[in-house]
């Protein structure tokens, strides 16, 4: 997949179809942080869940890195993580 098809992909899945489905995704992020920081006691936010998602699609994509739908999330996750600060 070329690097063009990958942002133009993550682009549509978090500006329109996952948007249209899960609502605003820096609010995501922000009731994530929220639950996250309940369970493990520690000072979590938008962009330190941006942050460990783009780390958690990295990991999958070091196990299968031919599986394109990791690369386009993760693509997703930084771009809206840049909204968080």
């Amino acid at each position: 997949m070329k690097r063009s098809q990958v942002l133009l992909t993550a682009n549509r899945m978090v500006s329109e179809d996952r948007e249209a489905v899960h609502g605003d995704p820096v609010s995501s992020l922000e009731d994530v942080a929220a639950l996250w920081q309940g369970y493990l006691g520690v000072p979590i936010c938008g962009t330190d869940v941006a942050l460990m998602m783009s780390l958690f699609k990295i990991g999958r994509i070091k196990q299968n890195p031919l599986h394109e739908d990791n690369w386009i999330d993760a693509a997703g996750y930084i771009a809206i993580g840049s909204e968080t600060v």
